[in-house]
């Protein structure tokens, strides 16, 4: 019998170990397969003259010394611009760790000519004090205007912040764009335009399916997946989890975005366990780049807005998606039911290239009311993805189709044909 009990406790501890084993394996072992799988980090720094948190500045300098990583792109608030770039001290820190960027805020909500004049202004504190014009800037919500803008006047080669599908959230709604580079049509931002442009890059990247279905809040910021899952080890894994699946699930390429505010990081006492995360991210085999070094490689590879496909199974549900994207159409499918259609060609030209918008600052950010707001949402044909919490609601019916996701706009032309 002792022998017996002796086998059973070996068997037992081998199949643990190959328990864990196989919990990691998938993560740690990332296929090369048939395009590069690109991670890219950015801290957003919230924190200026009129809020600064001196605590907070030393837990940054830690936070990136143990992190030991010198390829972040720092984005700037407007508003706390100067408190960093007239600080040689605190300037010299973030050009040691990566590349900075400049916030744009709310660009929309200023006339033509006052976005110039920002524009201009902050980019000669940027050549004064950084020593460079910045490639690329930063907004959640970016505007047509001044990305036509810095592209033909500083060359700026990205514009970073994009929200996919954001609805009512924090005055802005960008319903219809894309969460991985294309280039930008010049008359509206979220549609990808024919050969090259500005490239557009999203905010943290977001669930390609339970992030509608579900909640908003699961996508790759650390504070945001804290506070959906209540609990950090449930929380980091799916958070690991989901960069590994958006890799292996994306053609031609992927890119996985990790983006958070420092300050509210502190605020919420999160900078340790987002310091954790970080770290056991980095020892995967990723390509870990800027928003530059990407940008960069997708220009010289892509002439035109690459066609994107996107097999996913949510880390959260497994609940499974197919996504299609060209610079003609966006389109997902959901258990052999297409549930979401956008054609690029029939979309309007930004209200915002040539007039601006007026928000009640004192009013309701989450969500907020649907006439406070930019809104920069596209018209869907199917519009049935969605219904999870601060996520738009069902609009239309969708619709059964088995066949190649491609061939779908096709067959709904000739419904839509035969209907009239």
């Amino acid at each position: 019998m002792k022998s017996v009990k002796t086998s059973i406790c070996l068997f037992s501890f081998f199949f643990a170990i190959l328990l864990v084993i196989s919990l990691f394996l998938p993560l740690r072992n990332i296929p090369s397969g048939d395009g590069e799988r690109f991670v890219s980090l950015s801290i957003i720094l919230d924190m200026g003259s009129d809020n600064w948190v001196e605590d907070y500045y030393n837990r940054l300098e830690s936070f990136l010394r143990a992190c030991s990583f010198q390829n972040w792109t720092f984005c700037i608030f407007q508003r706390c611009q100067d408190a960093w770039l007239t600080n040689s001290t605190r300037l010299t820190l973030l050009k040691n760790y990566g590349v900075l960027i400049p916030r744009i805020d709310y660009a929309q909500t200023l006339s033509l000519a006052n976005r110039s004049e920002l524009v201009d202004a902050i980019f000669a504190n940027w050549s004064s004090f950084v020593g460079y014009y910045p490639k690329g800037v930063f907004d959640y919500v970016p505007d047509t205007y001044v990305a036509n803008y810095v592209r033909s006047k500083y060359n700026c080669s990205f514009y970073q912040g994009y929200c996919f599908d954001q609805y009512r959230i924090d005055y802005m709604s960008m319903r219809g764009g894309w969460q991985l580079p294309y280039y930008a049509d010049s008359d509206n931002i979220i549609v990808p335009g024919q050969g090259r442009g500005i490239v557009i890059l999203s905010h943290a990247s977001w669930d390609w399916v339970d992030s509608f279905l579900l909640h908003h809040n699961l996508q790759l910021h650390p504070m945001n997946l804290m506070q959906h899952f209540k609990n950090n080890a449930i929380a980091e894994r799916y958070f690991l989890d989901l960069v590994a699946r958006t890799s292996l699930g994306c053609t031609p390429f992927s890119l996985s975005i990790v983006q958070f505010e420092w300050r509210w990081c502190c605020n919420v006492g999160s900078d340790n366990t987002t310091l954790a995360w970080i770290r056991h991210l980095l020892s995967y085999d990723y390509i870990f780049w800027s928003f530059e070094n990407i940008v960069e490689w997708f220009s010289n590879h892509f002439v035109d807005t690459p066609e994107y496909h996107v097999r996913f199974a949510s880390p959260n549900s497994e609940t499974y998606v197919e996504w299609v994207y060209t610079h003609d159409y966006r389109i997902s499918r959901v258990a052999n039911t297409v549930n979401s259609l956008i054609r690029y060609c029939n979309q309007k030209v930004d209200k915002y290239l040539h007039s601006s918008v007026s928000i009640d600052w004192s009013r309701s950010s989450c969500p907020n009311e649907a006439d406070n707001q930019i809104d920069i949402s596209l018209d869907f044909a199917i519009d049935a993805l969605g219904g999870g919490t601060l996520r738009a609601p069902v609009k239309t019916e969708s619709l059964k189709w088995s066949g190649d996701l491609r061939d779908f706009p096709s067959y709904y032309a000739s419904l839509q044909g035969n209907a009239s």
